[in-house]
């Protein structure tokens, strides 16, 4: 263990934060923590069985889920409305060439001047409506949707689809343009706390997915206790299911395909 820390510390010291956090940090993940990575197993799994190699990271915040994509040479799409989050992203990722970083925040219709919160509690809470009581109004951001982005950009498919907007996944998932392409996965957060005022349930989130004919495994992880803290992992199971936790918040994972659906499950 120290052997490997030493060896993270070293390249922290000789390349910089840009490097530890693009080639280190999930494997520092790996070496302290037992609770599984669900963006490496996918990117894994990924590895195996995507074809366009086109990312879409929507609440990018400072690209640790898309660290491993990028320097595989995909093509990714982040947005990151919160400025202090995109900053960060910029410094780490804006030499390159395959990562387009967009400060729009994404939902289920276009927008502009949107009041946007952050919370000194924690950079990983900020989005569009608040939630805690730490959270202030700092910004204002515009809004589009990924239908009227994709179009702009002509993109056509899509390999992965990460969604972690602070309450807002399902709104995004509803502003993709589904009758003209489906991802191969989408990874996306559920978290009662923060959804439940805004009229919808994580078994909303997973339904809304199921419908679209993807196969959805629910990783559930212990209830937060404060933000910005660690947590643990419970236990991943197929929808329909319910939480072991009613408290318990997590990672809703959406498969097309069954090879790559076995190839993520058997990660766990």
């Amino acid at each position: 263990m120290k052997s490997k820390f030493r060896k993270a510390l070293s390249l922290y010291q000789t390349r910089g934060f840009k490097a530890l956090i693009s080639k280190g940090f999930i494997k520092l993940k790996e070496w302290f923590s037992a609770d599984p990575d669900e963006n490496q197993i996918v990117y894994k799994a990924l590895r195996r069985t995507a074809t366009t190699k086109i990312m879409i990271d929507v609440g990018a915040s400072t690209g640790v889920t898309l660290a491993p994509f990028a320097d595989a040479g995909w093509l990714v799409y982040a947005f990151e409305p919160d400025p202090g989050n995109r900053a960060q992203l910029h410094r780490i990722f804006g030499d390159y060439p395959n990562v387009v970083i967009d400060p729009r925040a994404i939902s289920n219709a276009p927008d502009k001047d949107v009041p946007f919160f952050s919370s000194d509690v924690s950079m990983g809470i900020s989005g569009l409506t608040p939630f805690h009581p730490s959270h202030q109004e700092t910004s204002t951001v515009d809004i589009t949707t990924l239908s009227e982005y994709l179009s702009q950009e002509n993109i056509d498919n899509v390999d992965y689809l990460k969604v972690d907007t602070e309450g807002h996944d399902l709104f995004v998932l509803r502003g993709f343009p589904w009758s003209a392409m489906k991802p191969n996965v989408i990874v996306c957060e559920f978290d009662d706390r923060k959804t439940s005022h805004l009229g919808y349930s994580w078994k909303d989130l997973a339904s809304f997915l199921e419908r679209l004919n993807y196969k959805v495994l629910i990783s559930e992880w212990e209830p937060i206790q404060e933000y910005g803290g660690s947590y643990r992992w419970s236990e991943v199971k197929e929808f329909p299911c319910e939480l072991s936790n009613s408290s318990s918040w997590g990672n809703i994972i959406a498969v097309r395909h069954e090879r790559t659906f076995r190839l993520v499950v058997d990660q766990f």
